[in-house]
């Protein structure tokens, strides 16, 4: 998978192995940036137990599972080319051992560079691109799919209800007005920086309904800035909203979650077109 930090690729790794055969089986994730590159050959091939003899590394534990290899061009080039015999024999020689154990686990790997331009760099084996590469799935940055951003922040507000062991009844919802703000945001930190912001507001909202001014310190000065002028933020809004579903009012009124009597009315008084 290859997308900016902070598309949800960790996200979608998770939804891939729930929704497989593999699901009641190990899913682990490694971050291969934050692992120490002297130990992190120990940690994915082992060195195997002194008191039982039997592999205790990554590679052991998420046997019949899913390994999420986060940023796997971090991963040191003699230790990638050790993985990738490991994918195609089904199985790999313990550190420091001659032993070899069996390996069958499903790998997702991740990047947020063009592998292609990091291959050349000479930071990523092509042998190890080429396993792992079978199906490749690029997840686009939350500025190139605003439209999904109603749904988007819905389910993550869901998340963040269920989280709290609240029920249903205490699910919070976006005012037009939040959400328009939200539209016009670019997002440079992706879902992550939506899920930190919505995070936010619901500590700070008092009702059910979040509004503008809950996104006010989450947002920072584009909040302030925009609060003067808010029927800029909804014209910006219904515009983009417009432009994503290619003029479809019917489906422009539904990503805005309003009613199409009320969206045509707002197109009249902006003067959006016909």
């Amino acid at each position: 998978m290859v997308g900016e930090t902070g598309t949800g690729k960790k996200l979608v790794a998770s939804w891939i192995h729930g929704n497989g055969p593999w699901r009641n089986n190990p899913f682990i994730a490694v971050d291969c940036g934050s692992l120490d590159h002297d130990l992190i050959g120990i940690e994915l091939f082992s060195t195997g137990s002194r008191r039982t003899g039997r592999p205790s590394g990554i590679l052991a534990a998420v046997n019949g599972g899913t390994l999420l290899l986060d940023e796997v061009v971090e991963i040191p080039l003699d230790l990638q080319r050790r993985l990738a015999r490991a994918i195609q024999e089904k199985e790999y020689r313990l550190m420091g051992s001659s032993k070899h154990v069996l390996f069958d686990a499903r790998i997702i790997a991740t990047t947020s560079d063009d592998p292609v331009v990091t291959i050349r760099e000479g930071r990523f084996r092509n042998d190890l691109y080429y396993r792992i590469s079978a199906i490749s799935i690029y997840l686009p940055p939350l500025r190139e799919r605003k439209e999904d951003l109603p749904l988007l922040a819905d389910h993550i507000l869901r998340q963040i209800t269920r989280a709290k062991g609240s029920g249903r009844k205490d699910h919070r919802k976006l005012s037009s007005d939040a959400l328009a703000l939200l539209l016009t945001h670019e997002w440079p930190g992706n879902v992550r920086e939506l899920e930190n912001c919505l995070e936010g507001a619901v500590a700070l909202s008092s009702g059910p309904v979040i509004q503008i001014e809950d996104l006010s310190l989450m947002l920072g000065t584009r909040v302030s800035a925009h609060v003067r002028t808010l029927k800029e933020i909804e014209r910006e809004a219904i515009n983009t909203a417009l432009r994503n579903a290619r003029g479809n009012k019917v489906a422009a009124a539904r990503l805005l979650g309003i009613g199409k009597t009320t969206l045509y009315r707002k197109v009249r008084q902006y003067e959006l077109g016909s």
